[in-house]
């Protein structure tokens, strides 16, 4: 008899409305335990060092040869530290006419609007 007046309820429900707004969250939970620490991996090969520790060029000299390659190896780096230079050199020269021609230019204007 139960399931026939369920039934009977059911049937006499209209359509559902539109669902409303979400609720406010809830307590935050307990936070989890920090796991273990893995182990340290392996060591890989020291490089050349000099006497201060020093990776590089700056690295301890063995002989003339070295002392050569190490030489080069500046040498080149300072080239390379002109050319940038030369670049930026060039940029600035270039930035510089524009912003004088287009100081010229406001001047022209001004020029015309005081007359």
């Amino acid at each position: 008899m139960r399931a026939a007046k369920a039934i009977k309820r059911n049937h006499l429900r209209g359509e559902r409305g539109l669902p409303g707004p979400p609720g406010k969250p809830g307590p935050e939970g307990p936070r989890g335990e920090i796991g273990f620490q893995g182990r340290e991996g392996l060591r890989g090969p020291a490089g050349l060092r000099g006497p201060e520790g020093v990776v590089g060029p700056a690295g301890k000299i063995e002989n003339l040869e070295d002392m050569a390659k190490q030489v080069a190896y500046v040498d080149r780096s300072i080239e390379n530290i002109y050319n940038e230079m030369g670049a930026h050199i060039n940029r600035m020269t270039q930035l510089q006419q524009e912003l004088d021609s287009l100081r010229e230019a406001v001047r022209q204007l001004a020029a015309r609007l005081e007359n």
